[in-house]
């Protein structure tokens, strides 16, 4: 990752050294943030408890922008000041923790007592049903959301 992002700042210094620095500054706050993510969740099954609280987060950060006003036509960002925000890049991390967790939770179940369907395995509703709710609201409010903003 950090090669990657060694290589994106040589390209963009030799755009606009500016603007270089200025991505060097948050890959640093990234890097910070990182570490203290690793230091606080530790444990990460404290995570499995919150699930489904990380999951309606989640799909709250996806309705977020519409409390602000647009920006350029359309709800993607929130704008305060200088600094703007993308709450959908936060909403996937909320979902995949959520289906992660969910995942691991019920895998046996899931696979042990599903039915077999032209060679496929479906879990039963009970089990999938979560999975299908969390992740279904979560892409049906990324793409409505961003329909209409760009409309």
């Amino acid at each position: 990752m950090a090669l990657l992002a060694s290589f994106g700042l040589v390209e963009i210094y030799r755009i606009n050294q500016t603007l270089a620095r200025e991505q060097a500054q948050w890959f640093v706050i990234g890097l910070l943030l990182f570490a203290a993510t690793i230091v606080v969740f530790r444990d990460y099954q404290r995570l499995e408890r919150y699930r489904y609280l990380i999951a309606l987060i989640g799909i709250g950060l996806l309705l977020a922008p519409r409390a602000f006003s647009p920006v350029n036509g359309a709800y993607l960002q929130i704008r305060i000041g200088s600094l703007s925000v993308q709450p959908a890049e936060f909403s996937k991390l909320a979902i995949v923790v959520f289906l992660a967790s969910y995942l691991r939770d019920t895998r046996q179940v899931m696979v042990i007592a599903g039915r077999r369907f032209l060679g496929l395995t479906i879990p039963p509703i009970k089990h999938f049903g979560p999975l299908l709710v969390v992740w279904g609201t979560a892409m049906v409010l990324l793409f409505y959301i961003r329909d209409i903003g760009s409309s």
